[in-house]
């Protein structure tokens, strides 16, 4: 004859308890890294303090390539200062071809370059990435140093699960905030991030 055991309630809610956090942990550590692992480096940090275009500097109205195009003209007559570097921009270690624009109206600098990109996840991706930087006197009184990265990733690039830019923003100390889809505000020289991360 089978008898039927009763299981105390509060064993019961330990039962629960464990498996709902062995969940969480499990979501927690197999939770996909997506972006880039690009942090701006001390020389592009220190171009905020002080940035001055060569003689050589083009007059233009844009800056960067494909869907990271950004036009930066304020006005029909507005034009900007690029020139071209060769600095370790992302902090990899390798020196990038880069483009250097300062919009001298905003007070920022851009800085673009197209190479391979490291991923947060390992590896790296065929990208070109895009990098703001507030300057001494910017127009909206942010910090020096501080602003925004984005990269354009195909579908399972760095971790992407759909083709798009993505973007970060850093404190004027470098330290960068997650990755996550998003737009450009060239209007405003900033990133928005898409609403929930």
């Amino acid at each position: 004859m089978c008898r039927l055991r009763l299981v105390p309630l509060a064993v019961i809610l330990s039962l629960a308890m464990t498996f709902s956090l062995a969940c969480a942990s499990q979501e927690k550590g197999g939770a996909k890294s997506v972006g880039a692992n690009v942090k701006p480096t001390a020389p592009v940090m220190a171009m905020a303090q002080n940035p001055t275009p060569p003689a050589n500097a083009k007059k233009v109205t844009s800056v960067g390539g494909g869907k990271l195009a950004v036009n930066t003209s304020n006005s029909g007559g507005d034009v900007d200062f690029l020139w071209a570097e060769k600095i370790d921009i992302d902090g990899d270690g390798e020196v990038d071809d880069t483009q250097i624009l300062y919009d001298s109206e905003d007070g920022v600098l851009y800085f673009y370059a197209e190479d391979d990109v490291p991923c947060k996840g390992g590896g790296t991706a065929s990208a070109g990435l895009l990098i703001c930087l507030n300057c001494k006197g910017n127009a909206d009184n942010k910090p020096v140093g501080s602003g925004w990265c984005a990269v354009y990733l195909d579908e399972g690039e760095c971790g992407a699960e759909a083709a798009g830019i993505y973007g970060c923003r850093f404190d004027a100390k470098g330290i960068v905030t997650g990755w996550a889809v998003a737009t450009i505000d060239a209007k405003n020289d900033e990133i928005v991030i898409a609403a929930g991360n």
